[in-house]
């Protein structure tokens, strides 16, 4: 039984994320891709899993191979508990080591420009709002909060208050965080009546609007280096 087959099976069985679906997706590709054939539960072995992360030295970034690595021991558990293959021997499993990274944040300057280019951000949402009015109450919340922008985008309007409660998208655990009168303000103008998500926005509108607001906080001193998203606020708040 190939395991492309498992590992449609799995999802079905347990309420995981899409992000963590397609992990388990892609991990099994990408065996299948390495041993030229698809992979079944009898590649399910030590040796030949040890080979194929050893291959992908080199080529892939060891965040990406420790992702490979989890995704197809997840299966191999899965199928081990239901009494299908033989547990794996953690021991004998490659270890994936990952470099140490200094977490890139903006400063609170970065922060202050970001919130001085929401201001000036022309343009309306569909639901009357302003882009000024969304992008402020954004920074305020990311800042803030400390939550990806995959959980800033399901926050809901019944949700506001001086506390926030939500379980986070991608890991399943409850957040709280509290927001400053500032940011409880910056909210107040979103909170449409008849309207469910906060900001009801799209992933692509999203990034529309997040591009506008860094080239209008260029400004007031911002600057960013590539690869850095409105998730850095993230990173701000931890640092």
């Amino acid at each position: 039984i190939v395991l492309a087959n498992d590992v449609e099976d799995l999802i079905a069985e347990r309420p995981i994320c899409k992000g963590t679906q397609d992990q388990y997706r892609r991990a099994v590709r990408c065996y299948s891709a390495f041993l030229d054939k698809p992979a079944a539960r009898d590649h399910l072995q030590e040796p030949p899993v040890n080979r194929w992360l050893l291959s992908l030295d080199g080529r892939k970034a060891p965040e990406t191979i420790r992702g490979r690595k989890a995704g197809i021991t997840a299966v191999w558990n899965w199928l081990a508990g239901r009494g299908l293959i033989e547990h794996y021997n953690q021991n004998r499993l490659r270890r994936i080591k990952l470099p140490e990274h200094v977490p890139l944040a903006w400063s609170v300057e970065n922060v202050r420009s970001l919130l001085a280019g929401a201001a000036v951000v022309q343009g309306r949402l569909k639901s009357g709002i302003s882009a000024a009015q969304m992008l402020t109450a954004w920074v305020w919340i990311g800042y803030e909060g400390g939550i990806r922008p995959s959980d800033v985008m399901e926050l809901r309007c019944d949700m506001m208050a001086s506390v926030v409660h939500l379980v986070q998208h991608k890991t399943g655990k409850l957040h709280s965080f509290g927001l400053s009168e500032h940011a409880i303000r910056a909210i107040e103008p979103l909170l449409v009546p008849g309207q469910d998500k906060l900001f009801g926005l799209n992933r692509s509108a999203a990034r529309r609007w997040e591009l506008k607001l860094y080239e209008a906080a260029e400004q007031f001193g911002f600057s960013r280096r590539k690869g850095q998203g409105i998730g850095t606020l993230r990173k701000t708040h931890g640092t």
